[in-house]
């Protein structure tokens, strides 16, 4: 008999786990990240062993400029991100989903379409974020805009709407969109920057039935996490209140940072994970942070909404 030589033993069994490892996903039980950044394909290999470390299905890869995978601020050199991230889906169509941006441009509409047609299912935009884009993008119900928000309702394409609705102006020109596009189904990440004034997130929930928010916090997950440990039935209400319009998120940023291994991304996953299922739980970002905090333990039906349910519905799968 002919020895197999190693190389093909190996790949044998890589192959045998990703299917023992995929074939358990169905629809009914697939978890969800909506919500996460990649700088290049470089990166992909770690972030998928954390996700089947962490149990996620699939995950939404949003396009990106460079000032959000580099720091800085402005709206530079998008679309060469947007072609990663359409090329990493195609390649993983089982495990990612794309979503595209598109810059300050007056023919938005066009690079939007041009992305959908390409395979994108969704659009992500960064123009509500104050600090890095507002200044620069202008806003958010700027006239280039109008057409991008009514070509998504129309096509049932979901929005990832980075917003900071604790600057007047820009809560306004948000609360604009929605009334004037009321079917449109967009995602305000971060509990829609509202953690500390929940008041208003209920008010902006209450009034716009298609928003959405994810229970990331990026690059601020110490800090959100810690809040929530301080008051979690007073979180837990308000999951319960809205359990049909909260989504899964890391908003990790995947980047070639150093720091970032597969165990800082499956610890950092698995907290936010942890946040909905356990009491409490430590979490160990390590070397950044670590924590015993307390988590909302949610109950199992809750938790299938946020991971899978709800997410299905906003992709409208």
């Amino acid at each position: 008999m002919k020895k197999i030589p190693l190389l093909c033993c190996i790949a044998l069994a890589f192959i045998g786990a990703y299917y023992l490892i995929n074939k358990t996903r169905t629809p009914d039980n697939i978890v969800y990240n909506m919500h996460e950044h990649i700088q290049s394909k470089t990166q992909l290999p770690k972030f998928l062993e954390a996700m089947d470390n962490t149990g996620i299905g699939k995950t939404v890869l949003v396009g990106s400029p460079k000032e959000t995978i580099y720091g800085g601020t402005g709206f530079t050199k998008y679309r060469r991100n947007n072609d990663v991230v359409l090329e990493i889906t195609k390649t993983y169509p089982d495990r990612f989903i794309f979503f595209p941006t598109v810059g300050i441009e007056e023919n938005a509409i066009d690079v939007v379409k041009e992305y959908i047609e390409k395979g994108g299912k969704g659009i992500k935009l960064y123009n509500g974020h104050y600090d890095s884009f507002y200044k620069t993008m202008g806003p958010l119900n700027r006239k280039e805009l109008l057409p991008v928000y009514a070509y998504a309702e129309k096509n049932n394409l979901p929005i990832i709407f980075h917003t900071n609705p604790y600057h007047e102006n820009i809560k306004e020109e948000f609360i604009d969109i929605l009334t004037k596009y009321p079917n449109l189904k967009i995602n305000c990440p971060h509990f829609c920057l509202s953690s500390i004034n929940t008041t208003r997130f209920e008010a902006l929930m209450d009034a716009h039935p298609n928003l959405y928010t994810d229970i990331s916090f990026g690059s601020f997950a110490e800090d959100g996490l810690k809040r929530i440990s301080k008051d979690p039935e007073k979180f837990k209400k308000l999951i319960n209140k809205y359990p049909d319009r909260f989504l899964f998120g890391s908003d990790t940023v995947i980047t070639d940072n150093k720091r970032k291994t597969v165990q800082w991304y499956t610890s950092l996953i698995g907290c936010y994970k942890d946040l909905l299922e356990k009491e409490t739980y430590t979490c160990a970002v390590e070397p950044d942070f670590t924590e015993t905090l307390s988590g909302l333990a949610l109950d199992e039906e809750i938790r299938k909404k946020i991971y899978t349910t709800n997410a299905q519905t906003f992709l409208g799968v």
